[in-house]
């Protein structure tokens, strides 16, 4: 049995992690161990790196729960996984990978030919166009593309036409029905219910999320409400590890010193940022007391 990692990968995690590398994708996990040693190295060299895992074999397809556990971010990285997996299941697995990450707060990545004709092509094919619209009806957070802007001929022509596809697509979904948590649920995860249900039912403009990780609006993110998130992060690294996750605009902003301060400079930036009207509502969310780490607990509508 191979290791998960040679010594070089050890020491290019390390590399990574010394030089506050924002995300780190590993390859062909396929057990939470994998993810484990990677994130001690990833701790070891005093860096804090979210870890997405590729899952590219039939053994990370068997231990997907356990691995999603572990990670912060899931890649179905479809090449590799449909060289192991016969390919009339892949389809069926990708959706089977979105749904156990939304179902465990984790965001979802959809990658590999997606945009393939547009390596030699200015235009996809109509059956690439509809790959894009499923996963994104899967629930994906990102599609991403690799080759087509590599070494690809067409690098921002297959860029414009992947945006507007998830845009349009976007567009004509119902997100009003939210995830449903099973069992007793923590105060976060009630803030984050609460905060897409305001949403619905009270006609809100805008969420906007105080964090000092990203922690609450990747919490609101998974609910899919209807509403962009507006994430105040206290540094631009911070802002950085929310970019992957759905809905999330992440803005930096100093760290408050009180809740009145937060509460009038969150809804000055919420108006600055998405050309608000007077009377609109937004809703803010977050840990208190302020600059310190806790879970989400706090909510309130706020009039512009």
């Amino acid at each position: 049995k191979l290791d998960f990692m040679s010594e070089v990968d050890k020491k290019d995690i390390a590399f990574a992690a010394k030089h506050a590398c924002d995300y780190l994708a590993l390859s062909f996990v396929n057990t939470k161990e994998d993810v484990i040693q990677a994130r001690e190295i990833i701790r070891e060299a005093g860096g804090d790196a979210l870890i997405i895992s590729k899952i590219e074999s039939r053994k990370g397809i068997e231990n997907i729960d356990e691995i999603i556990n572990e990670s912060d971010g899931i890649m179905v990285a479809r090449g590799d996984l449909g060289v192991e997996v016969p390919l009339e299941e892949l389809p069926m697995l990708q959706k089977k990978i979105i749904r156990k990450c939304r179902q465990k707060g984790k965001f979802a990545i959809v990658a590999t030919e997606m945009l393939a004709s547009m390596y030699e092509n200015p235009r996809p094919t109509r059956a690439e166009v509809s790959d894009i619209a499923n996963a994104i009806l899967d629930g994906t957070d990102c599609v991403m593309l690799s080759g087509e802007t590599t070494v690809g001929k067409y690098p921002v022509p297959s860029v414009i036409i992947m945006s507007r596809i998830c845009e349009y697509v976007e567009s004509t979904i119902d997100y009003t029905k939210h995830v449903a948590y099973k069992g007793t649920i923590g105060t976060s995860d009630t803030i984050a219910k609460l905060v897409a249900e305001a949403v619905e039912y009270s006609d809100i403009k805008l969420i906007v999320t105080t964090s000092m990780t990203g922690f609450t609006a990747r919490k609101i993110s998974n609910l899919r409400p209807n509403s962009m998130i507006l994430s105040c992060c206290p540094s631009n690294h911070i802002a950085e590890k929310v970019v992957l996750n759905f809905g999330v605009k992440p803005v930096t902003t100093k760290i408050y010193e009180n809740t009145e301060e937060m509460v009038e400079n969150c809804r000055k930036i919420a108006e600055k940022e998405f050309n608000l009207n007077k009377g609109d509502l937004i809703v803010v969310t977050g840990g208190f007391p302020l600059g310190q780490t806790r879970k989400t607990n706090n909510l309130r509508i706020i009039e512009i």
